[in-house]
C-alpha cells in the first residue's frame, strides 16, 4: 500500500525504478512497430554488419538510425548504447527473431479464432520437396466470414 502511494523509505529508488521501466517500455514500442512495419512489407530485417551507424547495416537498423533523428526516447537509447552505459540494447538478432515469434504467433492465434467461430471452413494441405531434399508444407486454411 505505501508503495503505491510512494511513502516508502527507498522513495527515490522507486521514481528511478519507474522512469526506467517506463523508458525500457517505450524503447521496446518503437522496436515493436520497426519490426511489424518490416515483416508487413516482407522486407529483409539484417545486413553484414549488425551495428548501429555502419553502412549496409540492415533494414531494421537502418530505421532505427531514421527513427532517431525525430524520437528523443531513441536518441537517449542510442546515447546510452554508444557511451557504454548499457549493454542489453535489443537492437539485435536474437531479439527480433524473439518478437517476429511471438508476433507469429498472435497472428497464428487469430487466424485460428476467426476459423473456429466461421460457420464453414477448410483446409488445404500441399507438400513438395527443395532443392536439398526438404520437405516444404504449406496449409491454405479458408473460411466463411458471416460479418
Amino acid at each position: 500500500m505505501r508503495l503505491n502511494e510512494g511513502l516508502t523509505i527507498d522513495k527515490q529508488n522507486q521514481k528511478i525504478i519507474n522512469a526506467e521501466t517506463v523508458q525500457w517500455w517505450n524503447v521496446f514500442e518503437r522496436l515493436l512497430a520497426i519490426i511489424q512495419f518490416l515483416a508487413q512489407h516482407n522486407l529483409a530485417f539484417r545486413g553484414s554488419p549488425e551495428k548501429v551507424n555502419q553502412g549496409s547495416n540492415g533494414n531494421f537498423l537502418v530505421l532505427v538510425e531514421l527513427i532517431v533523428k525525430f524520437d528523443p526516447v531513441l536518441q537517449e537509447h542510442l546515447r546510452r548504447i554508444t557511451s557504454d552505459e548499457i549493454y542489453d540494447h535489443y537492437l539485435g538478432k536474437r531479439i527480433q527473431n524473439e518478437l517476429i515469434i511471438s508476433m507469429a504467433c498472435k497472428v497464428t492465434e487469430s487466424i485460428l479464432d476467426s476459423a473456429w467461430q466461421a460457420r464453414y471452413f477448410y483446409i488445404i494441405l500441399d507438400c513438395n520437396t527443395d532443392q536439398s531434399h526438404k520437405v516444404q508444407m504449406s496449409i491454405i486454411l479458408r473460411s466463411v466470414d458471416i460479418n
